[in-house]
């Protein structure tokens, strides 16, 4: 799953002779900087949804009934207006930079990273400008050999648009090809635009449509849609 972020400053232009791609090994890598780099896109998309939130019907909702409440019991509205100055910035540092954290956590890979990534089934490359850790993409095995799943895509904010991001999706496609996988499959969010044209663009198609909820029961109207992809292999 991977999603940029907007910015006023060109990418960083790079040279394919100045690149270099290898699979992990947590005696040569900081293993700590390399789950940071894999878990870009959540660390870029959760906050997102969380800072949608902060507009949901529902809460406006709650919010806008606990304002007429005070007011009827402080029968002032600068009393209303303070409980929601009062009340939004916890909630904003809980919901954008609390949530996030936790959520990731319950990735099978997060807390384990070095142990899962390590696993023959579970190869992870990183790529590399002038030595410089720029980018990763992971195979998680489904089935043995026949059936793996795309992840961890992800590409430091400043080099990006520099067609990277394919050039890590054709490693994973290639080695899937080289192995007699049968199927890969990805999932992504209605967030990540760019990765799903670029998954359309080297030939997935998608198969799946699902909700996923967030910090459930407490807000189940937390969520995001997931996009399930799918390529047969060898492609045709």
């Amino acid at each position: 799953m991977m999603i940029g972020l907007l910015s006023r400053e060109p990418p960083i232009k790079v040279k394919l002779d100045e690149l270099e791609m290898r699979l992990f090994d947590p005696k040569k890598d900081n293993w700590k900087e390399v789950r940071n780099m894999a878990f870009t896109p959540l660390k870029e998309t959760i906050p997102k949804i969380m800072r949608d939130l902060l507009f949901h019907p529902i809460l406006s909702c709650v919010l806008a009934i606990l304002a007429g409440v005070t007011y009827q019991i402080k029968g002032s509205l600068w009393s209303s207006l303070v409980l929601l100055v009062v009340i939004y910035p916890p909630l904003y540092i809980f919901l954008v930079w609390m949530i996030p954290p936790f959520e990731m956590s319950k990735q099978v890979d997060y807390n384990k990273f070095v142990e899962y990534w390590t696993d023959p089934a579970h190869p992870l490359w990183l790529l590399f400008h002038k030595r410089r850790l720029i980018g990763s993409v992971g195979l998680k095995e489904l089935d043995v050999n026949t059936r793996g799943e795309l992840v961890r895509l992800a590409i430091a904010h400043e080099y990006r648009r520099n067609g990277l991001a394919e050039k890590l999706v054709y490693t994973v496609i290639e080695f899937c090809e080289k192995h007699k996988y049968e199927e890969l499959i990805l999932l992504t969010s209605v967030y990540q635009l760019g990765a799903m044209k670029l998954y359309e663009k080297v030939g997935f198609t998608k198969y799946s449509r699902y909700t996923l909820y967030y910090i459930t029961p407490v807000l189940s109207a937390v969520s995001v849609q997931i996009i399930g992809y799918t390529m047969k292999i060898p492609r045709k």
